[in-house]
C-alpha cells in the first residue's frame, strides 16, 4: 500500500503531528511573576515603586537583577546595591525582558519519562546557549536592545515544549526513540513557537525569531535585526549537532554575518574572547 503523502511512516509521529498542527495541546503558561511584571510595564500609569514592590517579594530574583545591573554590560558605573537602583539602571522594558528570561527555566521543569526529561533539559540548554551568544553578537549592532536579543535567543525554540509535552501525555503505551522525537519536533517547533509567543502577547519581533530562525538565507533591507543575531548565535550553539542549524555547511553564504559586519572567523573569535561572559550568562539563566 502506498504511504499517504505528508504522513510519517511511524503512526505515532503522524498522530501527534496532526494533533499539534490542529493546536490541540495545552498552551504553556508563563510563571505568575513575569506576567504581572509585563502588565505593569505595559501600563503607562504604573510606577517604579510598584515594580520594586512586586519583584522584592522574590529575594533570589532580586539578587539576580542586581547582579545583572552590575555586569560589565553597563560599563564601569558605580555598583548598585538595591533592587530600585537595578531597575533604574536597566530600564522598565529591559527589566521586563530580564524577569521573563530569569524565570523561564521553571516551565521546563516537569515530570516525565527519562526521554522527556532529557529532551526538555536539552532544549533548555540550547535556549541558554543561544541567549548568551545573542548578547555577545548584539554588541555588533548597537541599535539593538541587549535584553531583547537575550530574550529572543532564549525563546527561539519554545515551540519544542508543546511537542515534547504532547508526546509525554499521549494516550498510548507506544514510545518513540530519541531520534523519532527529534523528527517530530523539527518540522513543527518554529511555527508553534510563533503561535505560543503571540498568545503570550510577546513583541512581534520575538515571535518572528521563533518562526524564521532556521531561514539562514534570509535577506532584508536596512540594519541588522534580532533575527540576524539569533541566526548567528544558533549556528554557533548547534554546531556539530544534528539540528538544522548544525547542518549548515557554508557559513560564508549566510547573509546575517554581513548584516552584523562579521565574518564567520570573526564570530568564532568573538565567542572565544567572550567565553567567560557566555558562561556567566548561562549560569545566571539556569
Amino acid at each position: 500500500m502506498t504511504q499517504a503523502r505528508g504522513l510519517d511512516p511511524n503512526p505515532l509521529i503522524s498522530q501527534l503531528s496532526q494533533t499539534l498542527k490542529q493546536r490541540q495541546f495545552d498552551l504553556p503558561t508563563l510563571p505568575e511573576v513575569p506576567m504581572k511584571v509585563r502588565r505593569l510595564v505595559d501600563d503607562p500609569n504604573s510606577s517604579l515603586s510598584q515594580l520594586v514592590r512586586l519583584l522584592s517579594a522574590d529575594p533570589v530574583l532580586t539578587g539576580r537583577m542586581i547582579l545583572r545591573a552590575n555586569s560589565a554590560l553597563y560599563g564601569n558605573l558605580p555598583p548598585v546595591r538595591t533592587l530600585q537602583g537595578a531597575i533604574e539602571r536597566l530600564g522598565f522594558i529591559p527589566t521586563r525582558n530580564l524577569v521573563i528570561s530569569l524565570t523561564m527555566s521553571k516551565i521546563y521543569q516537569v515530570r516525565g519519562s527519562e526521554l522527556v526529561r532529557t529532551k526538555l533539559a536539552q532544549q533548555w540548554k540550547y535556549s541558554t546557549q543561544v541567549a548568551a551568544l545573542c548578547q555577545v553578537f548584539a554588541k555588533h549592532a548597537p541599535h539593538l536592545d541587549h535584553s531583547e536579543a537575550l530574550l529572543a535567543g532564549l525563546l527561539h525554540n519554545i515551540g519544542a515544549l508543546p511537542v515534547i509535552m504532547t508526546y509525554a501525555r499521549r494516550n498510548t503505551e507506544q514510545e518513540l526513540s530519541s531520534r523519532d522525537l527529534d523528527r517530530l519536533i523539527e518540522p513543527l517547533y518554529p511555527e508553534l513557537g510563533g503561535f505560543i509567543l503571540r498568545e503570550w502577547k510577546m513583541p512581534d519581533v520575538i515571535a518572528e525569531v521563533a518562526e524564521h530562525h532556521l531561514d539562514v538565507q534570509r535577506e532584508h533591507e536596512g540594519l541588522a535585526d534580532y533575527l540576524d543575531v539569533v541566526v548567528i548565535a544558533g549556528l554557533h550553539a548547534y554546531r556539530g549537532s544534528n539540528h538544522p542549524l548544525g547542518r549548515v555547511p557554508h557559513w560564508m553564504e549566510v547573509p546575517a554575518f554581513t548584516k552584523l559586519g562579521l565574518t564567520p572567523d570573526d564570530s568564532i573569535e568573538a565567542t572565544r574572547i567572550a567565553y567567560k561572559e557566555i558562561q556567566s550568562l548561562q549560569q545566571m539563566l539556569r
